[in-house]
């Protein structure tokens, strides 16, 4: 392509430069040749008669004198005896050529060359990538050295403090003077990398942000300009958050806040275009692609476990449905999309949808009973709903009694499970059911999809919280995690059992066989969702679920599955959400750092949870759940007691709940520190428990691991450090601690800290960097301490920028 594109300019040029020395070969021949044909004027002007005898000696002539062949001065000379107009006409000729025909030359084998550039980067020319891609990868690859330079405590971010003692640095300094990055103004640098507002810059944030910064300073000042955008779009958007249109315009009024904990996670601009987005898509996607003919193509019934995309089509699906004439299941008052629980959900589309074609009841009383007749059973007398048990429609009536009916609402039950609820039909009372079956009954996973989905984690919740509140959770918990949104899945109960036939689904007699213990087996981790009253404490099915995920990998519970073998290790991550002003709140709490997250966004995130649950997470005990029935609960409690007696029941929840406790205890801390409730957490002067967190964390005899943060809290004093000492474990193995940018943390912190570290760790982590009232003593006292344990054999002590140490920026 390229040599045609020249070839092509080539024969333009050629042609054109034949037609100028054609012309004017023309020209000057005409002017010549008459002179020529007189003898006695040819021997006189014999060199013009030579040069311009004939057309092609003049085109010749005009050829050498445009290129450098002939001294085109001496040709003036020898035409200045021909008339006035041919010397002005050959001056015309030189100027045009070599002004303008070259620059027209050159331009044209420009354009060519931009042309065959162009062209190779919209195909993708490997050459061309090749040497962007290599270009690219080494400016990032000395973008992650200068980061690996600032991030010398390996927290895997950077601080403001680590950022301005860095740029003073030669070394670094050269780095990005190499780059093309202004670094004049260290401050407005750093707060223009901040992207997420989490005060430190993550590894991401920082090559990224340099990457795009790089080249010269006016993309600096561009970026500076961008991010002042953003933040006036951000406070309009809070503007119009708190003025509601009216009848009358836009007015605004004071919002009613409740008690704000701790400053909550800033919500950048490219979030709440996330969430506008999502809600848009809600609007404009089908609910999910329901198959024509559901049918039981999943057998496993732990590979049923719903994508995101599917969750999303439930909100869709309530969002639709929910404004016709669905009511509150227990007062009647019409539902909004957002006050939608499962229970009403179930009800109102769930259960009907999932038996398919019909139900078929047996038992009632034999009379004759019309095709087409309403059919409802009613709840118990004392029962406190308000609405029927279910509702249909009679579609065929045998002689025995038994009936089919075709489902509308809800799921009727047998006497066994709900005594006293009647059914009637036309208003008839036709007694009690006997025996229900639905045998075309689904799970609602096979009505939208015919593939097993293998779940990454496990839904531990209440059905009584709101449906779209959870499926909120779990589109940020996604996210937070970074997980793909394509393929991250969430295994639900309510969604992967088939509703009708429960008792195939959950095993009478072993727990492990149930299909909730199948499901954790194959999770990651367990997420489990507290509404606004906590409500999974109170249930027997949701307690098992924390249990199981609290001791697993423990020794005392081992695999089923495989015996000799402890069951995997499960995350438990802790997830809440409320609305405010018409939008959702979620917060997460997980005791590890999530992925390219830092230390400082973690405390960020964490303080703005509820503190009414995390005082419900220490207070309550997994055993005193309740169960519909007692053989389920007995089932659980076999499974807790690992098959022992009560006193092996009681010493395993005993563990769990010293286990649980202390997760809370942990996840509680920070804001415990800042409204200095560590002694008492629940704060409550009228409550005579004492919710201590140094004696929940203490009490957890079974914690092997603990890694614990409180970087960058200015208000950390050496009397916290003292509480943090009190409350470790005895029986720790690995011990993380991060006290980074804690200025007020002096040798008396230390000093506790060392005398209070247990003698069975083995691994020891301590990040002082930026404590400035840190010297050569307490770390002396520590090193004292260090000494005398023998387990240890992996110690890691950062202290860089600690001005009263006399040497070293960290110890390994």
């Amino acid at each position: 392509g390229t040599l045609r594109r020249s070839c092509k300019a080539l024969m333009w040029t050629l042609l054109l430069i034949f037609a100028l020395l054609y012309a004017a070969a023309i020209a000057m021949t005409d002017a010549a040749v008459g002179k020529c044909r007189r003898r006695d004027e040819f021997a006189r002007d014999q060199f013009v008669c030579d040069r311009f005898g004939s057309l092609f000696t003049s085109w010749l002539t005009l050829y050498e004198a445009l290129f450098g062949g002939l001294d085109w001065g001496h040709l003036m000379d020898e035409l200045l005896k021909l008339d006035p107009i041919y010397p002005v006409l050959f001056m015309a000729f030189i100027s045009f050529g070599l002004i303008v025909l070259l620059n027209i030359i050159i331009a044209v084998c420009v354009g060519v060359e931009d042309e065959t550039r162009r062209q190779e980067e919209e195909r993708g020319d490997p050459y061309a990538l090749d040497r962007t891609a290599r270009f690219e990868a080494h400016a990032q690859d000395r973008l992650e050295k200068v980061f690996d330079k600032f991030d010398m405590d390996e927290s895997g971010d950077i601080g403001i403090d680590e950022w301005l003692y860095h740029l003073e640095r030669e070394d670094i300094v050269a780095e990005f003077a190499h780059l093309q990055i202004d670094i004049s103004d260290p401050y407005g640098l750093f707060e223009l990398l901040d992207t997420r507002k989490t005060r430190v810059l993550e590894r991401d944030n920082f090559v990224l942000g340099c990457m795009r910064l790089k080249g010269s300073a006016n993309a600096t000042t561009l970026a500076k300009l961008q991010v002042k955008l953003e933040h006036l779009v951000d406070d309009l958007y809070g503007f119009f958050q708190v003025a509601p249109r009216s009848s009358d315009g836009l007015k605004v009024e004071p919002t009613k806040k409740g008690p704000v904990m701790s400053e909550g996670r800033h919500k950048t601009v490219g979030q709440k275009m996330r969430r506008s987005l999502a809600t848009q898509m809600d609007s404009h996607v089908a609910s999910y692609p329901e198959l024509g003919h559901p049918s039981r193509s999943i057998p496993d019934t732990s590979l049923r476990a719903l994508t995101l995309f599917e969750l999303r089509g439930i909100r869709t699906e309530i969002r639709d449905r929910c404004s016709r004439d669905w009511k509150n299941l227990v007062t009647g008052d019409p539902l909004e999309p957002e006050d939608v629980d499962l229970y009403a959900f179930n009800f109102y589309h769930l259960s009907p949808r999932t038996s398919v074609t019909h139900c078929l009841l047996s038992g009632l009383d034999v009379r004759p009973v019309a095709i087409g007749l309403s059919i409802l059973q009613r709840r118990p007398p004392n029962d406190r709903w308000n609405s029927p048990l279910a509702e249909g429609i009679v579609v065929e009536a045998g002689n025995d009694g038994t009936l089919k009916v075709q489902l509308r609402r809800g799921k009727f039950v047998s006497k066994d499970l709900v005594p006293g609820a009647v059914v009637e039909i036309n208003g008839e009372d036709f007694g009690e059911l006997a025996k229900i079956s639905a045998p075309d009954s689904v799970s609602f996973k096979e009505i939208i999809s015919m593939t097993g989905t293998k779940p990454d984690w496990y839904c531990c919740h209440s059905w009584g919280d709101s449906v779209l509140n959870f499926i909120a959770c779990c589109e940020e918990h996604a996210r937070l995690r970074c997980l793909c949104e394509r393929t991250s899945s969430y295994w639900v109960c309510a969604y992967a059992n088939r509703q009708h036939d429960l008792e195939d689904e959950i095993s009478k007699d072993d727990i492990t066989n149930t299909s909730f213990f199948r499901a954790m087996q194959r999770a990651k981790g367990v997420l489990l969702f507290l509404g606004l009253q906590a409500k999974p404490f109170e249930r027997m099915w949701c307690t098992f679920e924390i249990f199981k995920a609290i001791t697993s990998g423990d020794g005392d519970h081992q695999d089923a599955k495989r015996p000799g073998k402890k069951n995997k290790p499960l995350s438990l991550d802790i997830v809440t959400a409320f609305r405010q002003n018409n939008e959702v709140h979620v917060n997460l709490m997980a005791e590890e750092r999530l992925p390219r997250e830092p230390l400082r966004a973690k405390m960020i995130r964490e303080k703005s949870f509820p503190h009414h649950l995390l005082v419900q997470g220490m207070t309550r005990n997994l055993e005193d759940g309740k169960c519909y029935s007692d053989l389920d609960k007995q089932n659980i409690e076999k499974f807790m007691a690992n098959g022992g007696g009560p006193e092996q029941l009681a010493d395993a929840c005993k563990k769990a709940n010293q286990r649980l406790h202390a997760h809370f205890a942990l996840l509680s801390w920070p804001f415990a520190i800042e409204n200095n409730l560590v002694l008492d957490f629940d704060g409550d002067p009228n409550n005579s428990t004492v919710l201590s967190l140094i004696g929940m964390l203490k009490e957890d005899a079974t914690r092997h691991t603990l890694s614990f943060s409180l970087a960058h809290s200015v208000g950390v004093t050496s009397h916290d450090i003292k509480q943090v000492a009190c409350g470790l474990p005895e029986n720790l193995k690995h011990l993380e601690l991060s006290f980074e940018g804690c200025i007020q943390v002096d040798n008396s912190g230390l000093q506790a800290l060392a005398e209070k570290l247990p003698s069975s760790i083995t691994k020891l982590h301590l990040n002082l960097m930026g404590c400035v009232e840190i010297s050569n003593a307490g770390i002396a006292w520590l090193a004292w301490r260090l000494s005398s344990m023998s387990n240890l054999e992996d110690v890691r002590l950062v202290c860089c920028m600690c001005p009263h140490l006399s040497e070293g920026c960290f110890v390994r």
